[in-house]
């Protein structure tokens, strides 16, 4: 919870360097936490885009995570799935539809439901039209 409240208190004072450093040390302390990664990757993908590599791997890495505890897997797709649409890699955006096509029917405890305010920005000819019309069609 500490965590919580320090990363919100440097994104408030919008101290970037600082947001990003806490954000390290809640994945360095809570190593197998999906959503530790999941904020890291994201912020690293929106404010340090020489990053992007990491930022990539780091979203993939907590897909990972969750899918191996069963939890969260909805939510961190699709926070790949947002990274990838900020870094224009499509080949990551497939990794995370195709994940949240297969997820489609799980119940979970600990999970979002699914989002689509992004999906209107996706090209279709970069991703492929069959595997979007799938995730269209989980609304």
């Amino acid at each position: 919870m500490v965590y919580t409240l320090l990363v919100s208190e440097c994104s408030k004072a919008r101290n970037d360097a600082l947001h990003v450093d806490m954000l390290r040390r809640r994945v360095r302390d809570f190593p197998a936490d999906p959503m530790s990664h999941a904020g890291l990757a994201f912020r690293l993908a929106l404010i340090e885009p020489r990053s992007r590599a990491e930022a990539l791997r780091i979203a993939k890495k907590s897909m990972t995570l969750a899918k191996n505890q069963d939890r969260l897997v909805r939510y961190c797709a699709t926070n790949l799935a947002r990274i990838a649409m900020m870094l224009d890699d499509y080949q990551a955006l497939r990794t995370a539809l195709l994940q949240l096509v297969e997820d489609a029917g799980r119940e979970r405890a600990e999970d979002t439901g699914y989002e689509f305010d992004f999906v209107d920005r996706i090209d279709p000819s970069r991703c492929g039209a069959e595997l979007l019309a799938r995730y269209r069609a989980l609304s």
